[in-house]
């Protein structure tokens, strides 16, 4: 296991959801439709597969256990989601599969080769005509510039997660055969402890 992988391990297995809230899916939600299937790469514990059930149907992967262990406690008791462990850069669905794909601030989190990789098994597993929704983290986010700078604009931090910050283009270049429908980038105001700041994400939907 690799020491990143133990690194989110150690956080998932954290007592509570990791990431509270819902996630925010307003670019995708109104093309979603019962019947449709969609992934949920990355999910994590589930803030956005829970939003994503409550339209379509929806298998998330992540390659935290830890994570879907959570995400099925917590988040989906029924048992509405397929959860599958994988990882992202070896996705094992069959090609154009998916309705409709999702990867929230996964692709944030690998570094550039990994990144591409990546992005080609994501439009891979879209079927033509399909959306897929991306969000990441931009360079105005509050946490920029902490840690060791290990590839330009991706930093490894104390907890051993390294986070890469993009630039407002960047997401549609992973995605050279799909079509950027929209690019939005969006900033809240944040408080960790006593640091307040922004939080600056970047939320693209592109079409196959």
């Amino acid at each position: 296991m690799t020491g990143e992988r133990q690194a989110w391990e150690r956080l998932y297995s954290k007592r509570g959801l990791q990431y509270g809230g819902s996630g925010e899916l307003g670019l995708l939600t109104p093309l979603l439709k019962p019947g449709m299937l969609a992934l949920d790469a990355g999910c994590g514990d589930g803030k956005t597969t829970e939003i994503l059930a409550r339209s379509c149907e929806v298998v998330g992967c992540d390659f935290s256990r830890e994570a879907l262990r959570a995400l099925r406690e917590q988040r989906d008791p029924e048992m509405k989601v397929n959860l599958v462990h994988c990882n992202l850069l070896h996705l094992p669905f069959e090609p154009e599969k998916f309705d409709a794909v999702v990867c929230v601030h996964a692709l944030s989190h690998l570094r550039v080769k990994e990144r591409e990789s990546a992005a080609a098994g994501l439009a891979r597993a879209l079927r033509p005509g399909g959306h897929l929704f991306v969000e990441v983290f931009g360079r105005g986010d509050i946490r920029y510039g902490e840690g060791e700078e290990v590839e330009t604009a991706s930093f490894l931090r104390g907890n051993g997660i390294m986070t890469h910050y993009f630039q407002e283009d960047e997401v549609s270049g992973l995605f050279p055969g799909l079509r950027t429908l929209a690019s939005v980038g969006v900033v809240k105001r944040v408080t960790f402890g006593a640091i307040a700041g922004k939080r600056d994400t970047i939320r693209t939907l592109l079409r196959k």
